[in-house]
């Protein structure tokens, strides 16, 4: 619902039509609204303005319920809301939909989404409309024919937790639908420790899409693109590193032109090795802790090497992992 055409975004599309309906009802009319964002379930209102202040104080959110789901809740409020008045006007009376004095209607706003959907919705909701002959359904698109995007369709990491100074590569997933335009960049960016953004590295990305609206499915496909692309961050210092992902486009959709990432880096952590052999001591270390690698501070461990003597009087607590080599018995 964030896509824009002619400076309006589905929502804002949504919320002109809304109005424009809510202005033609009768007197009387009661109104629910209901949103895709949260379980919450607006009372039935007889005051519009209030309903138009609901519509107008809605927002898009990166969370979003399926709409069947929220489907299913509305037809359940119209039979739940049906049965109470059917009770108040008839206490004693079988329930009856020709005594209803309400035309009881669902108007769904919808940019048509396949997301927004479950991929294989229940047969629930057409029976209960089998069985509500009384409750109208109404599918509003606010959608576009032929929508342009480019954006990251997911990205990640090859570790998200390592030893402080070492590297993580960022792989992204670029999908573009019907763009045209050439030379769009990706940047990478993380934060400081004083929270600013820099721009760690970027890569130029060219797509080219279908130019003719009405091509047939093969040209289609062609215009819905697949890009991966790959980049490093090096010689990590910070605990934490909160980093993005940008698309430097001008799409009409633009949600889907930032993701976002976290890394984790903690020192490394301490080996203890014990072996009465100093010597297949030091190999073990050097396989472990390289001193090259010592140097540069991008080591992924920390060895401690120790005899079987020093072995009593050594704390333990402090080390994540204690080897034993060549070890043929504790001592007492």
């Amino acid at each position: 619902m964030d896509y824009r055409q002619d400076s309006l975004s589905r929502l804002d599309q949504a919320r002109t039509i809304a109005d424009e309906h809510l202005s033609n009802l009768p007197a009387q009319s009661r109104v629910s609204v209901m949103h895709s964002s949260s379980e919450d379930n607006f009372p039935f209102q007889s005051d519009l303005t209030a309903v138009q202040s609901r519509i107008k104080s809605l927002k898009t959110s990166a969370f979003s319920l399926y709409l069947d789901d929220r489907l299913r809740a509305a037809i359940n409020r119209q039979e739940e809301d049906f049965k109470r008045s059917q009770s108040a006007q008839q206490p004693d009376g079988p329930q009856s939909a020709g005594t209803d004095q309400f035309v009881r209607e669902i108007y769904i706003y919808t940019d048509l989404a396949r997301s927004a959907w479950r991929s294989q919705p229940t047969q629930s909701i057409k029976q209960q409309l089998e069985r509500l002959k009384w409750l109208g359904i109404y599918v509003i698109d606010v959608g576009v024919t032929n929508p342009k995007n480019i954006g990251i369709s997911h990205i990640s990491l090859s570790r998200e937790s390592i030893t402080l100074g070492n590297s993580v590569t960022v792989k992204a997933e670029i999908v573009s639908s019907g763009i045209t335009t050439a030379n769009t960049t990706l940047e990478l960016y993380t934060q400081n420790e004083k929270g600013q953004l820099i721009k760690r590295d970027q890569r130029l990305l060219s797509t080219t899409g279908a130019t003719d609206a009405n091509s047939d499915s093969q040209s289609a496909t062609k215009s819905n693109q697949e890009t991966q692309l790959e980049m490093s961050l090096a010689n990590i210092s910070q605990k934490t590193t909160q980093g993005e992902l940008r698309l430097t486009s001008s799409d009409p959709y633009l949600p889907d032109d930032v993701r976002y990432f976290t890394i984790l880096a903690e020192p490394p952590p301490e080996i203890l090795i014990v072996s009465p052999d100093p010597a297949s001591a030091q190999l073990w270390q050097a396989a472990l802790a390289p001193e090259k690698l010592v140097a540069l501070k991008k080591n992924r461990y920390r060895c401690n090497v120790v005899s079987l003597n020093e072995l009593e009087s050594t704390p333990l607590e402090q080390f994540a992992a204690v080897y034993l080599m060549n070890v043929t018995a504790l001592p007492p």
